[in-house]
């Protein structure tokens, strides 16, 4: 094993010079994601004139400041749901989450709802059920991202009650929220007040953001002063920071940095030297890549390989960690799958960053040396562990994490469902369908043109079958795979193989009763 004595003054002086560096332009190199929404089509005195086209330039200018950006325009609830819900997934690795909300949005017993297109009707009786029911409220917002260590909310949903001239409806106007630590909220206009019918306050964002040297507090601040010239102070927007970091937008330019960067590379020879030698300590297999036909016939057998990294939990027990490239694939299943559910739409593209994942779920061995017990049903120290609950789940990954010094927990639904795939976009990894001589799974049943096979009543060991392109194996079928967030993936031994397609999502709840089919596998960053 290679050991780095940190003890030396090379070491010493590097690793100094390394975290200042980081300290500083950590911003440049953060995770930045925004979800930016433009609802503009409402119905009748309700239409929003060019706040879309606002949402749209705003989000082009956060791109072109390294945000990964999912833009939406003219959202029913579902569809905002399904967006904030792809927002939460990309936010699970922390760093910078911005929510910009242009359209239509009111105020009710202390809480903030945000008005999809189609909920128009909801300013005329407002009733906190119904709000709930077909608006979203800010404070889910803010659940969802709890995942980002620093969140920015900027709201210019402060339009006036398209009914309140008619007598109907609540006055116009946002509540004022409080801001936790980490989060910054903006207002179009004061809560309680009204934006002016040429509202300045996005086109003015857009511009400072992309001005260097200015910290998030001062553009916010320039902004407010801009719309108050600019509307006769008709219109005053406000902000209210408790961020983490003085964030910049388009980045600082102190001098003394690139002096920094210098020094760096004066030493960076010897670093490299360090992580070759580290880099030298991954292992790499070899493994074929079935694919077959619509009848379940095996076609091609592609020879393929992959890294990983052996971690030692004693008692001659190890875990293998396979290394997934990050990409872009698509999530979900298209209306012509066979056997597919609605809970598995819409198909969105989702980008994944690398992480490792284990090669096979978590054996019982490896649960007996860290747990020191074993739930399972079917015993064997090479078969899956089975019986566990999230919960469950959930304590051995902190008990693993904290043996090993290294973050270990179970996928997000989106690193389950791109390690699945491989690359592929069938409904199994092995192509149209599936056979029991592939998989585990309840053999009295057929995929579409496939065979029925045998029926094994009980779980195999891991490893029986084959990989797919990154290397893993038992991806469909032997048990069921907690992911984070309580839904199981993957199917099981007892089930017919409908489910164990990589689209199938089966919703569960943390209080679940241990089942024998239900297991899980683990991701380390």
């Amino acid at each position: 094993m290679l050991k780095i004595n940190t003890s030396t003054p090379f070491i010493t002086a590097l690793i100094a010079l390394l975290l200042l560096f980081w300290l500083e332009f950590v911003q440049a190199t953060d995770n930045r994601v925004a979800l930016v929404i433009g609802n503009s089509n409402y119905r009748g005195n309700a239409f929003l004139e060019n706040v879309a086209t606002d949402a749209h330039h705003f989000a082009e200018a956060l791109k072109k400041l390294n945000f990964r950006v999912i833009y939406k325009d003219n959202l029913s609830r579902k569809e905002m749901q399904n967006a904030i819900e792809q927002f939460k997934e990309d936010l699970r690795d922390g760093g910078i989450g911005l929510f910009y909300f242009a359209g239509h949005g009111l105020q009710f017993e202390g809480e903030n709802y945000l008005i999809p297109i189609g909920a128009e009707n909801v300013f005329i009786t407002l009733d906190k059920k119904r709000l709930e029911r077909k608006t979203t409220k800010l404070s889910d917002i803010l659940k969802v991202m709890q995942g980002a260590d620093n969140r920015i909310i900027i709201l210019d949903a402060c339009h006036k009650n398209p009914f309140q001239e008619l007598g109907r409806g609540k006055p116009s106007g946002l509540t004022p929220v409080k801001v936790e630590d980490g989060t910054l909220i903006a207002y179009a206009a004061k809560p309680g007040q009204v934006v002016a019918e040429n509202n300045p306050y996005t086109k003015n964002i857009i511009s400072e953001i992309q001005k260097p040297d200015l910290s998030i507090t001062e553009v916010f601040l320039r902004v407010e002063a801009i719309v108050r010239e600019k509307t006769g102070g008709q219109q005053e927007s406000e902000s209210e920071s408790k961020l983490k970091v003085d964030f910049y937008f388009a980045g600082k330019s102190d001098s003394w940095l690139t002096m920094l960067f210098w020094l760096v590379i004066l030493l960076i020879g010897g670093f490299l030297k360090i992580l070759y030698a580290l880099i030298k300590r991954k292992k790499v297999f070899k493994f074929d890549v079935i694919t077959v036909n619509a009848r379940g016939e095996e076609i091609k057998r592609t020879p393929q390989q992959a890294q990983y990294y052996t971690e030692n939990l004693g008692n001659s027990v190890s875990l293998e960690m396979v290394s997934l490239p990050g990409g872009r694939f698509l999530m979900g299943s298209p209306e012509t799958e066979k056997g597919r559910e609605s809970k598995e739409s819409p198909q969105h593209k989702v980008t994944v960053k690398s992480f490792y994942m284990g090669k096979y779920t978590v054996t019982q061995a490896q649960w007996q040396v860290i747990m020191g017990d074993n739930p399972s049903e079917f015993l064997g120290d090479n078969r899956p562990v089975d019986n566990v609950t999230y919960e469950m789940a959930e304590a051995f990954c902190k008990r693993l994490s904290k043996m090993t010094g290294k973050i270990y927990r179970l996928p997000s639904e989106t690193e389950w469902e791109y390690a699945c795939r491989a690359g592929t976009t069938t409904p199994f990894h092995f192509g149209e369908t599936i056979s029991t001589e592939l998989a585990n799974y309840d053999g009295d049943y057929a995929y579409a043109l496939g065979p029925q096979g045998v029926d094994r009543h009980q779980t195999t060991e891991v490893g029986r079958f084959f990989h797919n392109a990154f290397g893993l194996y038992d991806m469909h079928g032997n048990v069921w795979e907690w992911t984070y967030g309580v839904v199981q993936r993957g199917g099981s031994w007892s089930n017919p193989p409908t489910v164990a397609r990589s689209a199938y999502r089966l919703e569960c709840k943390p209080s679940d009763k241990p089942k024998n089919n239900v297991g899980f596998r683990l991701v380390k960053i």
